[in-house]
Parts: structure tokens; sequence; C-alpha cells
């Protein structure tokens, strides 16, 4: 071996040292554990009395031959150097969408996919911004126009509620079985109780034996897959779960499983794949963090959410393994003769007259021929190919003493393709499912909605929970209210996970000409919330003394009288949503 990888070799195993230790801790003291272990850096002076001269290294490197010029300046280009001041930035012949100089606190839609580069201009007065010369993110901005241009009434601070899945990391299966991607707290940090997975399963693909620390709701997109389960109490599950048909009645609605906490489980698509969300009540849910159910698999990377268990074979002596033969496979298999003092060639005493009549096996020679963490077989398979699941469900329908799960409280799955929506006529429709209807996904609650163009979502928050959703069709934005007074306008589209805190004020708006469709996930047994409208409908005002929403709010008579006392969920709007005529009918 050469000098130089000699002397790169202190450096790689310091290097797969601090992974290791690191990958063990969780999320929220892993950064501040590896800063903890980075070399001491140079302390810069912080004012006149501390000024020190650095040690800093005087050698530069060699460039490559033909390279031409420098690295550096010289000490001429410091300071002042006496020439005309030039360059400009001033942009011109930009273009602006209908809208953008309207008055910024009415917050126009703005359709930034009609021009090539958008401007962040809202308005002529007060904050209305101004061009861009700078490097173009119109990639970001066309979708984003209410953060590119801001209405004037975002104001203080909020955080960040937005988050493309098509920015996460994917991870792929082996051999074209599929592919998954998270979004959890490292990617949306505001997201603090739940996280999700947007998972693809190519045709007959599994998604191998496994179980987590968190529970694990999912939600059909496309396809169908049978799901299998094994409970505490050794009941088993298995039941074929599908994406539905679309229909007037029921658009878009497809079933759902929950599996909780250490519940292991399986999924496996049918012949035409399938894809599925997963939402996981744990922010700092990973993919990474599964715990295997094949944990003869000694080549998991360290994670955080399974180092205590999921390398089972690493932690337990070969031994205690190899005399629990079950596990392996070996439940009836003899050892061989005994050679010396009753010692089989396990290497272990074994009372062998009680084995002679049982089938002949090959087991393992011993312990050490258990298979090593670099034995192929054993790695991490996560997502892979699959033989063809049996069309008739009984034939897989494998049950011991405690035979199938047949209580409410353990059934895993719910055919929300088959429950009817409560519609409501030109603004959409709303599906809930909750502990009330499913009782084994207790600590997490869902509402379906579909939103008409220009409907909107009512201005509502959650008294109980966190809301995290996840667009799955058309384009919306969402205004947030964080008291006393801060609130920021958000675009989503498909794709795009939102995440908005407990008790923070929103609406969601169809900002596009197609549905919206997304669901809105709450971490508890039901799902509540709190219509605007409906508590200023019937807040006590008698009819010749408006009293308290009158005197606060100062809002006319005829708006006093049109505030509901039922709870409108959806309400219908225009679809022009450049409108400034409020008058008109829609």
């Amino acid at each position: 071996m050469s000098l130089p990888m000699l002397s790169f070799l202190p450096i790689l195993s310091s290097s797969l040292l601090l992974a290791h230790f690191t990958c063990a801790l969780p999320v929220a003291d892993e950064r501040l554990a590896v800063n903890e272990k980075r070399a001491p850096q140079n302390v810069y002076p912080q004012g006149p009395s501390d000024a020190v001269v650095l040690d800093l290294p005087s050698a530069t490197a060699v460039p490559p031959p033909g390279a031409s010029g420098g690295l550096y300046g010289s000490e001429a280009l410091l300071g002042y150097d006496g020439n005309p001041v030039s360059g400009s930035a001033v942009v011109e012949d930009y273009q602006l969408v209908p809208g953008q100089l309207e008055d910024p606190k009415k917050g126009l839609e703005l359709d930034f996919n009609l021009i090539e580069k958008p401007q962040p201009i809202r308005g002529t007065t007060g904050r209305s911004g101004s061009t861009d010369p700078g490097p173009d993110t119109s990639r970001y901005d066309r979708p984003n126009s209410d953060l590119f241009a801001s209405p004037a009434t975002d104001t203080g601070g909020v955080d960040q509620a937005q988050w493309p899945m098509g920015l996460s990391h994917n991870r792929l299966g082996l051999n074209g079985s599929g592919w998954a991607r998270q979004q959890n707290a490292n990617n949306l940090p505001a997201a603090s109780q739940m996280a999700g997975v947007d998972m693809r399963l190519s045709p007959n693909a599994y998604r191998e034996l496994h179980w987590h620390q968190a529970g694990e709701w999912g939600y059909i997109f496309k396809g169908s897959v049978r799901v299998a389960l094994v409970n505490e109490a050794g009941q088993s599950f298995v039941d074929d779960l599908n994406a539905g048909t679309e229909s007037s009645l029921l658009p878009s609605s497809k079933d759902i499983w929950y599996f909780p906490p250490g519940v292991p489980h399986s999924i496996q698509a049918f012949e035409e794949g399938a894809e599925f969300l997963l939402v996981f009540d744990d922010s700092i849910f990973s993919l990474l963090g599964d715990i295997l159910g094949a944990f003869f698999d000694p080549s998991l990377e360290p994670s955080h959410k399974r180092a205590q268990c999921s390398t089972h074979a690493l932690t337990s002596p070969k031994g205690v393994l190899f005399r629990r033969r079950h596990l392996l496979g070996y439940r009836d298999v003899p050892p061989q003769p005994s050679r010396r003092h009753g010692q089989g060639s396990t290497g272990r005493h074994i009372n062998a007259r009680r084995h002679t009549s049982r089938p002949t096996v090959s087991p393992p020679s011993s312990p050490q021929s258990i298979k090593s963490p670099q034995t192929p077989q054993f790695r991490r398979r996560y997502i892979f190919p699959g033989t063809p699941p049996p069309l008739n469900i009984s034939e897989q329908n494998n049950t011991g003493p405690a035979g199938p799960t047949n209580q409410p409280d353990t059934q895993y799955t719910y055919h929300f393709s088959q429950q009817e929506s409560l519609t409501i006529p030109g603004a959409g429709s709303v599906r809930i499912i909750d502990s009330s209807t499913f009782p084994t996904a207790g600590d997490i609650s869902a509402a379906l909605v579909t939103l008409a163009p220009g409907a909107m979502r009512e201005l509502h928050w959650h008294p109980q929970s966190d809301e995290w959703n996840f667009f799955i069709a058309g384009t919306a934005r969402i205004t947030i209210y964080q008291a006393p007074s801060s609130s920021q306008t958000f675009d989503y589209g498909a794709g795009d996970v939102g995440y908005i805190p407990m008790t923070f004020s929103h609406y969601i708006e169809n900002t596009g000409s197609e549905e919206v469709i997304l669901l809105e996930m709450l971490k508890a047994p039901r799902f509540t919330d709190i219509s605007v409208a409906q508590w200023l409908g019937l807040t006590p005002r008698p009819q010749s003394n408006r009293q308290i929403v009158k005197d606060t709010l100062h809002l006319p008579d005829q708006v006093l009288d049109n505030l509901p006392k039922y709870k409108p969920y959806l309400i219908s709007g225009p679809t022009n949503l450049t409108d400034t005529n409020y008058t008109k009918a829609f």
C-alpha cells in the first residue's frame, strides 16, 4: 500500500467512527454532536482590542497545466480606486400579469405562469415592491406568486409551511421495483407532530417486512395493494385495498390503512402496481428508521429510530440465536450424532434422543456459520420485486391459535372508497374519517376535501392538533394567521405538503381552473375544527343590539345578518380571482 493511502486511513477511520455514533443519535441532537466533535477553528477578532494576526497557511495550490490567469488579486485592489461609477440594475420591458397593479391589500391571485420572468411587484403604493434584476429564480417564483409578490396583509413572521415532495431525495427500490421520498422535520422544521412518505410499488413489488416506532396511516393514490400484519395478541390480518373508481358520487376516494407502532406488517402491490401516501405520527420519522422483520440484515446503516432493535443479529450472541433455531427456520432440525460428552456438531449439549423421530434438514453446523455482516442475502431490501400474489385472498389467510382479528378495534383497514361524501353545491365535498368510524387509528384523523374552482375551505382553526395536509391535485393558497398579528400566504400544488400549527387560523382557496383535492390530517382521535363564521354567527347579539360582534368588527348589518349558525365547511366563490367587483353573483 502506498504511503499516501496509509496517511489517509486515520482520516477515513475517524470519519467512519464519527458517522457511526452521530447516526445513532436523535435528529434533534445530531448536528450538535457533529459540531462538538469538530476541531477548534480560528477565532476571529471581535473588536479593535482583540486584533490579532492569524496564523494562516502561506502556500498556494499549483494550477493545472495550461491554465491561465491567477487565483488571487493584489493589494492594489484594496479600497478606493478612483474609477467612475458604472453598471446598471435597471430592468427594462418587463411584463406584469392581471391584477398586479391593484391595491396590494386586496391580495388578488397573480398567475405568473402567463409570463416568462415574473417581477415582485404588487400595487403602486405602500409595500409594492420593485423589479428583480438579479439571478433568475422564476422556476420557483411562478408557482409561488404569494411568496414572491406577497399581499400587503402578510405581516410579521410565520414559519415556513410548505414543502414540495418534488424536492425530497427519492430513494429507489431494487431492480425497478419502486421508490419512496419523504418529508419530515429535517426539511420542514415547523412540522413538529407528523411526517409523510410518498411511495411507489411496481407491479407485484413488496415493501418488505418491517415495523415502526410510529403509527403508520396509509392512503392509496393509484392501483391496489395487499396488506398483512400480526398484532401483539398473535392475531393475523390480511386485506386488499384499492384506489377506487372515479365517479360523480365518489370523486377521488381511496382505501386506507393504519398500522399501530410496533406492529409488524408488509405491503405488496398487485399486477397494476400502486402509489400511496404514508402519514406518521412522529415529526422526525425517517425512511431509514424502520425496523426490519428480516432482522438478520446487519448491513443496515445506523439510524436513531432503529439503532436499538434492527440489528438483532449483530447485538445477539450467535449461540443464543442458534439455540433458538426456530428463529432461523430450523425448528425441527435434529443435531448431528454426539461425538464427545453428549455434544453434537453444534458444540453444545443436546439430548439427542428426543429428536430422533423428527425429519432431517440440513441446519447450520455451528453458530459461526450464521452469516456475517457482509453476506449478500442478508442485505436490506426495502422495496424489491416479488412473486405475484394469489388473487384469492383466502390463500394467504395464514392464522395461528389466536385466529384472525375479529373486533372493530382490531380492523386495520377502512374502505374509504365506499364512503359517501358530504357534497356542498358549487363548492365541493368533504369526507371525514376518525376513531368514531375507524377505531384502530386512535390518534390520527383525516378529512378528504375537494374544492371546486373558485371555492375555499372556510376560515377555521383546529383546537386539538396541528394540521398536516397533502395536496393531491390542483393549485391552492393558504393564509396562516398567527396571533397576535402575524400572517403569511403560501401557494400549493399537487405533491406539496402543508403544515399549520394548532389554533392558527387559516383558509384554503382553490386558485386554479381544476378541482383541488387535498388531505387534512390531524394527530387527534376526532377530527375537529372551529368555524370563524359560525363562531361569529352564534355570538350573542340580540336583533335590536348586535353588541359584541358589531362593536368589535364594525361590520354592516347586512353582513351580520348573513353570518351562519351552521358550520359551512366549504364556500363557493368566483373563478376569476382578479375581478374586483365583489357585488357580482357567481
